[in-house]
């Protein structure tokens, strides 16, 4: 995905996402509208109600894909919010389990090591994020982590608590990361999907009728597909370019644990 031709438009915010894809869409319908309007071409009552019938399959294709589009799309969404919700639920967890342990020298390295973790996370991680990075800051953090829990040969079992709790929350950073790089729609998909798109506005574009109806019908049908299409782009990659999914979330969660001194 790296590769992606697509990828330049995540980069954009919402606003900037729609009045692209509304000049592009508007322009195309516009340019099409003009260049029918000025031709010769005169279509036959038969010939008319065939192109209405074509109109209303490419309609319904277009409907069912990009439902089925959006669907995929908030589905990823909440899946990604729940990542999210996940690790910084077992931070808070680490973060009080590490006040049960009998050493103040260790519940001391463990609290400095989890501050260092959080602010990681969120001055770091998410920056990186949003340019198809990984920062491996907390791949050391965690290391750590595990290494001044389990210093001795005989753990208790809250270090052996902490060190599961850490294994987890490393498995859901490795999810996150997983979400970031690898599950979003594929090329191939919004290819379709921009296809199809054109497709639909095309239908409308060659039936000819009074200018300024067959503008406003043009205007209706590309303003609904740039609003289809920015909520799918929106919620397909809520954490790439300005994401969707802020990490002042996790600040405002995890508060106790950044502000610490």
């Amino acid at each position: 995905m790296e590769t992606s031709l697509f990828l330049f438009i995540y980069r954009l915010s919402d606003l900037g996402v729609f009045f692209l894809l509304l000049s592009f869409l508007g322009g195309f319908s516009f340019l099409g509208m003009a260049l029918v309007h000025r031709s010769k071409l005169e279509l036959t009552s038969e010939e008319t109600n065939i192109l209405c019938t074509f109109s209303t399959i490419i309609g319904t294709i277009y409907a069912v894909l990009a439902g089925f589009c959006v669907l995929c799309a908030l589905n990823y969404f909440q899946a990604a919010t729940d990542v999210v919700e996940r690790e910084s639920d077992t931070v808070i967890q680490i973060d009080h389990t590490i006040n049960l342990l009998g050493s103040a020298e260790q519940i001391k390295a463990l609290n400095s090591l989890m501050q260092q973790y959080t602010r990681n996370l969120i001055q770091l991680e998410w920056p990186a994020m949003s340019i198809m990075k990984r920062d491996s800051a907390n791949d050391g953090i965690l290391n750590q982590i595990t290494k001044v829990t389990l210093d001795s040969r005989n753990p208790t079992e809250i270090q052996k608590k902490i060190f599961d709790l850490t294994l987890q929350l490393s498995n859901v950073r490795e999810q996150r990361y997983d979400m970031v790089f690898n599950n979003r729609m594929s090329d191939t998909e919004w290819y379709t999907m921009f296809v199809i798109t054109l497709l639909t506005l095309m239908t409308i574009i060659i039936v000819k009728m009074h200018l300024w109806i067959h503008a406003l019908v043009l205007f209706i049908l590309a303003m609904t597909c740039t609003l289809m299409l920015t909520v799918i782009i929106t919620l397909d990659a809520p954490f790439y370019g300005i994401p969707s999914i802020f990490p002042t979330q996790l600040e405002n969660k995890l508060a106790g644990i950044t502000d610490r001194h």
